[in-house]
C-alpha cells in the first residue's frame, strides 16, 4: 500500500493527498544506502502493483487533489500560491501523524 497524506493549506483550505514514496520518506531521516535500495523496491513494486492509483482514486474519494511528490523538491499550493519544500512536509508527517495542516514557507 502507498502512502499517502491528506494535507489542508492553512492559508485557503485546499486539500491535497500527496503520494510519497517510502525511499523518500526514509532518506530524510537519514537511513542508509542499503535501507533505501529495499525501500526503493518496494515502491517499484507499489506503482507496479496499481498502488499509486489507488491512491489517485483514495484522493478523489476524500475530495483532495491528488499530488504525486515523486521527483518534486518544493510544493506550490494551486489554491494561493503558498510553497512548502517537501522535506520539511515529509518531517512534519513522520512527527505529527494524522491529517496535516500546511503551513506557508517564506522563501
Amino acid at each position: 500500500m502507498a502512502i499517502n497524506q491528506l494535507i489542508t493549506c492553512k492559508m485557503c483550505g485546499k486539500k491535497y493527498q500527496i503520494f510519497i514514496p517510502r525511499a523518500k520518506l526514509y532518506a530524510v531521516e537519514g537511513v542508509p544506502e542499503e535501507e533505501l535500495s529495499f525501500w526503493r523496491r518496494v515502491d517499484f513494486e507499489d506503482e507496479v502493483t496499481g498502488g499509486i492509483i489507488a491512491s489517485e482514486v483514495s484522493a478523489d474519494r476524500a475530495g483532495a487533489e491528488f499530488i504525486d511528490s515523486r521527483g518534486m523538491e518544493f510544493f506550490r499550493c494551486r489554491g494561493c500560491g503558498s510553497f512548502w519544500r517537501m522535506d520539511a512536509l515529509i518531517k512534519a508527517m513522520r512527527y505529527n501523524p494524522g491529517p496535516t495542516t500546511m503551513v506557508t514557507i517564506q522563501l
